[in-house]
């Protein structure tokens, strides 16, 4: 998938750099490792097989981001380390809010609300141009979905009746995608980002609370599931009280979502997230 018009930023010629400062590696995630460089600033080291459209796509959502106000480590400049590519991004202190709520599960609660807040920031103010529209995005997951043939025929059909929309979606968020900071909650990795529709951004969100991350414990006790669904039914509550959308939009744009999510990963809960596909499917049939 590849971005319209190039930020100004990204046609400057990519900096080579020798090699990251091993002794600096502070974190690793599914697309890459962070380095920190200085007290301001990080390098964020895309793994090989991360072609440059992909950080192409980070760089330009997260500075469309930051100057709608958000708070994000807005990147400074696209580098090569090696055969891999790079971003130096703004350094923020804080934790990973998964991490936080996970060492205080009672302020889970807040933290949704925290997280609803947020996302209705990001919703206020239509996008700038050059990010991939999201009916390209979730067009093309959809087509590819391994969900099976009669939710993906429903889920297409949502897609060509459906708006275009014209908000900032970040396509990813969740509490591993957000970091507390003294300054207020900062969301990271927007290589998911593109423009559309609100509700259907907050479907994702949804989606990922219920049936996201699943580990063992969650897998074998079902009862632990059921916190799960209160935390989704939760999020969406202040999410549409803060933002003023209402909640049969978002829930429209749930089955392609979760259709386009269906890519043979082990990511989430896959029996859950089969069984609502099939009951989101039987309502449009």
């Amino acid at each position: 998938m590849s971005i319209g018009k190039q930020d100004p930023r990204m046609t400057n010629p990519i900096r080579l750099i020798d090699r990251p400062p091993e002794d600096q590696h502070i974190g690793r995630g599914q697309s890459g490792e962070v380095f920190r460089l200085d007290d301001e600033k990080i390098l964020k080291l895309f793994f090989s097989h991360i072609e440059s459209h992909t950080v192409e796509r980070e760089y330009l959502a997260t500075s469309m981001a930051a100057e709608l106000g958000l708070l994000v480590a807005e990147p400074f400049e696209h580098v090569r380390v090696g055969g891999r590519h790079g971003l130096i991004m703004r350094y923020l202190e804080g934790l990973v809010l998964l991490r936080k709520v996970g060492k205080r599960p009672v302020g889970m609660t807040l933290a949704l609300v925290a997280l609803a807040r947020w996302q209705t920031r990001l919703h206020g103010q239509p996008a700038g141009a050059g990010l991939p529209t999201m009916k390209a995005v979730l067009t093309h997951q959809v087509a590819v979905s391994v969900a099976g043939e009669g939710p993906i025929a429903a889920a297409a059909r949502v897609l060509r009746d459906g708006a275009d929309g014209d908000r900032l979606c970040h396509g990813d968020l969740h509490f591993g995608n957000i970091i507390a900071t003294p300054d207020g909650l900062a969301a990271i990795d927007w290589a998911k980002a593109y423009v559309g529709v609100a509700e259907a951004d907050v479907a994702r969100s949804e989606l990922l609370i219920r049936y996201g991350g699943y580990g063992r414990f969650m897998r074998r006790y079902p009862p632990a599931r059921i916190l799960r669904h209160m935390s989704a039914e939760w999020y969406l509550f202040w999410y549409c009280l803060l933002s003023r959308r209402r909640r049969r939009d978002i829930m429209r744009w749930r089955l392609p979502v979760a259709v386009a999510w269906m890519q043979g990963q082990d990511t989430m809960f896959v029996p859950g997230l089969t069984r609502a596909i099939a009951r989101m499917t039987a309502r449009y049939r």
